[in-house]
């Protein structure tokens, strides 16, 4: 599938509804690209949304959205646009948060495994890998629901090669969640956090480390992660005073969260009517735009199939026309994928 960074904006239900913001992505676009999505987050009432998890210094690799792995220079650019991000949504006049809706790997114990006669299965890491019959058979329903033959999926699954085609579905996992800040809100904690670029030249102060490279390996889970030279780091911390112009508050998913979010996601998948269908056509509808920042096809699938998971809440159901509209602006997103299928 042809590997594309786009900035898709979906006019929604309602002009005083809220703006969000989803960036769920690498900043890789072009400068015209990252110009306009900046220009958005001092829009009032627009509310930033994070599907990558803010690592403190001393634990390792920070999230893929928040850096670039193959090339030096790409990175440290990708990495001074996130500065950039959280220093301009800081000056918007509503001060809202940033919200999270990330959840770390280990939460993370539903694997989506992409076999190669075109077949997805579900598997519970939890339970030794068990396949979870009811989630398997939901995604068959699902790619059928959608004209996703397996013949597609055979050329669909290659997206995720790297990744030896497995996928977390973690695209799918932050859109939920940013229906849950807005009607389960008691799933989140509040905190206060600085992001901050650590370079290789950057040394500790502290007497008893003076002078070390803060860039340093880390043992995690029994594997040691190396900083590549030359790279620059996006990590958070608590800051020791408020007025810092990228300082901000956040917003992070609660621990045992998973579970209620799993659940969520399969009813979305799902090719009957239920709540969490209705729950996301009020939201859209209830919303003045949706922005997402995408990389559809690059390492991964999760970004196209929560596309679709959206305009599956559209499935199976008597709509408006609101309901409509807002369908096709998500549906003209999918039209170069199902051309190249």
């Amino acid at each position: 599938m042809n590997k594309t960074i786009e900035f898709n904006e979906i006019v929604c239900g309602n002009r005083f509804g809220g703006n969000i913001i989803e960036l769920a992505s690498a900043l890789l676009g072009t400068d015209e690209m990252l110009s306009n999505m900046i220009g958005k987050l001092s829009m009032p009432d627009t509310t930033l949304f994070l599907p990558a998890m803010p690592n403190e210094l001393g634990m390792g690799d920070v999230a893929s959205n928040f850096r670039y792995k193959h090339d030096m220079d790409q990175n440290n650019v990708v990495v001074q646009r996130w500065l950039d991000v959280f220093r301009e949504y800081k000056k918007n006049i509503n001060k809202n948060p940033v919200v999270i809706t990330a959840v770390s790997r280990a939460d993370r114990y539903m694997t989506f495994k992409l076999l190669e006669n075109g077949l997805i299965e579900v598997l519970n890491n939890q339970n030794d890998n068990t396949l979870y019959i009811h989630g398997t058979a939901i995604m068959a329903k699902f790619l059928d629901g959608h004209g996703i033959t397996m013949e597609h999926m055979k050329k669909i699954r290659m997206s995720s090669e790297g990744a030896r085609f497995n996928t977390y579905m973690a695209d799918m996992i932050g859109f939920m969640n940013i229906l849950n800040f807005k009607y389960h809100p008691e799933m989140y904690d509040k905190s206060f956090m600085k992001p901050y670029i650590v370079t290789p030249e950057c040394e500790f102060h502290r007497a008893e480390v003076e002078g070390e490279s803060m860039l340093q390996p880390v043992v995690i889970n029994g594997k040691e992660w190396q900083p590549n030279p030359g790279f620059n780091y996006l990590y958070f911390r608590k800051p020791s005073y408020k007025d810092c112009d990228v300082s901000q508050v956040f917003y992070i998913l609660k621990p045992g969260s998973m579970p209620k979010v799993y659940n969520q996601i399969f009813e979305a998948l799902d090719d009957r009517e239920n709540g969490t269908k209705e729950m996301i056509r009020n939201y859209l509808s209830e919303m003045s735009m949706y922005n997402r920042y995408s990389d559809f096809w690059v390492n991964d699938i999760d970004d196209a199939f929560t596309i679709l998971m959206i305009i599956n809440a559209y499935k199976y159901c008597e709509l408006n026309e609101l309901d409509v509209l807002i369908l096709e602006r998500f549906k003209s997103i999918t039209e170069p994928w199902f051309k190249e299928m």
